[in-house]
């Protein structure tokens, strides 16, 4: 089988069914949706049932208690069968015709390299707005072997971003390697996509884009309050980030990869240390303390906005740059919720 798509289902009843029937829509047979429902207590595990017992290639899985998105992706990570695996959450749709057979076709282009990557649209249902990014010069790195610049291409220009939902990965890459989503914490696309980049040897574009990401629906996280935990998860995954590769073993390319990944996350700890809201002081000066002694990862900039906020760290220190940044991110969130 050529492609395992992993759904999350946690009370969509709202959206569940169009994000079925946009994927299910295609003819091509050689894939299989996973609905992994996370103990749902509205209708979504009807709508599930009804699915599977339409469409062969739908399989239902109930879990015996609610663990989160992380518990149920990892959960549909043991039971895919597909070649390659790729996420949909139960809000979002793919958006487009004959899908899973133009992926296949990029596949076999690009001799079925360990992550193909993609654009996406953004939606905004107030506005019924939807926009692309315009990636498209980035398949040029399909010609390319050179895995530092690959990376650095994907990078530089927002292609290879923390949602799991962008990329095709290859199932043998997981199982190998043992990547699962961090149990518990937010910022769990984060953690997995940086993971990928220890791994992964090769990389391809797939330059039509299809995943439509509902910005500003009930369950998005623009939409959610922004609490001290959220920065804390943020800071334990780059605490990992940095031990993991301290351990060595792993190609030079691939841990200069990580870390500037892992330096656009730094930004957006900072952006979040003056916007979160704080119960205990203790955590807010240890946050600082840590986020300090990080700074070194800004020297990792390929990502422009990293750039940016090195030259200001540099000029303004910790706690005027961060100021800002939470400044910046707190106009972002306003303005998608309102669209």
């Amino acid at each position: 089988m050529f492609l395992s798509i992993i759904i999350p289902v946690y009370n969509s009843e709202s959206y569940l069914p169009h994000c079925l029937d946009s994927v299910l829509k295609d003819p091509f047979d050689d894939f299989e949706v996973l609905l992994i429902d996370d103990c749902s207590s509205d209708s979504s595990a009807s709508i599930c049932k009804q699915y599977a017992n339409l469409d062969p290639r739908v399989k239902y899985h109930v879990r015996s208690s609610n663990g989160g998105t992380s518990a149920a992706r990892n959960s549909g990570l043991e039971l895919s069968s597909g070649k390659y695996i790729t996420f949909l959450d139960n809000d979002d749709w793919w958006h487009g015709d004959n899908i899973v057979s133009g992926l296949l076709s990029t596949a076999v282009e690009t001799q079925f390299p360990d992550v193909i990557c993609f654009d996406t649209y953004d939606y905004w249902s107030n506005s019924q707005e939807l926009r692309d990014h315009d990636k498209s010069d980035l398949f040029i790195i399909n010609g390319w072997d050179d895995l530092a610049q690959i990376t650095k291409h994907l990078i530089r220009r927002g292609g290879y971003c923390s949602a799991v939902w962008s990329k095709l990965i290859k199932r043998e890459l997981i199982t190998e390697h043992n990547i699962q989503f961090p149990m518990g914490e937010r910022n769990e696309d984060s953690d997995f996509s940086l993971q990928l980049l220890y791994w992964a040897q090769s990389y391809g574009w797939h330059d039509t884009p299809f995943y439509v990401w509902r910005r500003n629906s009930g369950t998005s996280q623009s939409a959610q309050a922004l609490t001290s935990p959220i920065l804390l998860d943020l800071l334990r995954l780059l605490d990992r980030h940095i031990a993991f590769a301290k351990q060595g073993g792993f190609p030079t390319d691939a841990v200069l990869s990580a870390h500037h990944y892992a330096a656009y996350l730094y930004v957006i700890a900072l952006s979040y240390l003056h916007l979160v809201s704080w119960t205990d002081g203790r955590d807010k000066k240890e946050s600082i303390k840590r986020l300090k002694a990080m700074s070194w990862l800004l020297k990792y900039d390929w990502n422009p906005r990293v750039h940016l906020v090195k030259i200001a760290y540099a000029v303004l220190g910790l706690n005027v740059t961060s100021r800002c940044l939470s400044a910046v991110m707190s106009k972002e969130r306003k303005s998608v919720t309102q669209r």
